[in-house]
């Protein structure tokens, strides 16, 4: 975030050597904006302007909040000034920025930019991204076996992270162990250095029960995991949106999310039964769930979901709704 402008102004430049024109510029909310403007050509500068917000750094959970670098919320706060819209993947994420923003100002100094940040809200807008489609009409080999008797297979997929919220995973795993429950799981995503103890944990003390295990090796092997697998669990304290979760569904996974987030926005737009999907706790609640699950008819029951996902969420529909977000901002800016 400190030097993306840097960078950023310099593509743009060697494109426009090249040849290349733009009509509007759309960047992430891991770009400041602003700075970028003031290291491009002036053609560049004038087009309109979209920021587009996957998360944003005012809520932005931070393991070590004493640590925290307020420097990259100013980033956000200043980007969003800057543009002529601000896009949010989420009403979750956008709420989440704007309280967290008004109670920050409540700690400036002086010269609180209150028109600034006031001028901010009628540019703000829900913006969802799209989730690619797999095929999942095909049949497969794990697809016929979900006809025998097994035991329920539940898949967790998230970069293997401290806000990702594996002890409660962990607590889950072993509830669902002490009320002999049979079950499989699969716990696939990215791991980084510093990688919470509980992981080591799960290996060692549910080897028996796990399915598959880490980072997938390809995108075929990462759909796979999610055809195989009945429920979908999250144990998320931060999402922003939920793409896993999303592409879990779109294949006909159960959806077991914490009621919190954005992920009763999600259910909801989907029209699923938030009683149904969402939990409060991991504790006896979720154990019946599971246990009332059958493996044998998820994937029947839940199609319902996976057209709403697919029909909502699949980029096909999406791409089509942001192009024309974009071409408004540009004929309004025209």
């Amino acid at each position: 975030m400190r030097h993306a402008a840097i960078y950023c102004a310099e593509k743009t430049r060697e494109a426009l050597d090249n040849g290349h024109k733009f009509d509007v510029v759309l960047c992430t909310d891991m770009l400041n904006l602003a700075e970028y403007c003031g290291l491009v050509p002036v053609a560049v500068r004038k087009l309109p302007q979209v920021i587009y917000f996957h998360e944003n750094q005012f809520s932005y959970p931070s393991q070590n909040p004493q640590e925290r670098d307020f420097h990259f919320s100013f980033t956000n706060l200043i980007s969003t000034i800057a543009a002529d819209e601000a896009w949010f993947n989420s009403q979750f994420n956008l709420d989440s920025m704007s309280s967290e923003l008004t109670a920050r100002t409540k700690t400036f100094p002086d010269f609180v930019p209150k028109q600034a940040i006031n001028s901010m809200a009628s540019k703000m807008i829900v913006a969802e991204p799209g989730i690619q489609l797999a095929d999942h009409d095909i049949p497969n080999e794990k697809d016929v076996t979900s006809s025998i008797d097994r035991p329920i297979r539940i898949v967790w997929a998230a970069r293997w992270e401290h806000d990702k919220n594996p002890a409660d995973l962990l607590f889950a795993l072993r509830l669902l162990k002490k009320a002999n429950i049979p079950f499989q799981i699969s716990v696939i995503g990215q791991r980084y250095t510093r990688c919470p103890k509980e992981f080591d944990i799960i290996e060692s003390e549910f080897s028996d029960e796990i399915w598959r295990w880490g980072y997938q090796p390809s995108r075929e092997a990462y759909w796979e995991t999610l055809r195989e697998s009945d429920v979908f669990l999250s144990t998320a304290t931060h999402e922003f949106f939920g793409l896993s979760a999303l592409e879990a569904m779109s294949v006909g996974c159960f959806p077991l999310l914490p009621n919190r987030l954005a992920y009763p926005e999600v259910i909801s737009k989907l029209g699923a039964d938030a009683d149904q999907h969402l939990y409060n706790r991991v504790d006896e609640d979720l154990v019946s769930r599971v246990k009332a699950l059958d493996a044998r008819t998820i994937k029947p029951s839940c199609q319902s979901i996976i057209d709403a996902t697919r029909n909502r969420f699949g980029w096909p529909t999406r791409a089509k709704e942001m192009d024309q977000g974009l071409c408004r901002v540009e004929s309004r800016e025209g």
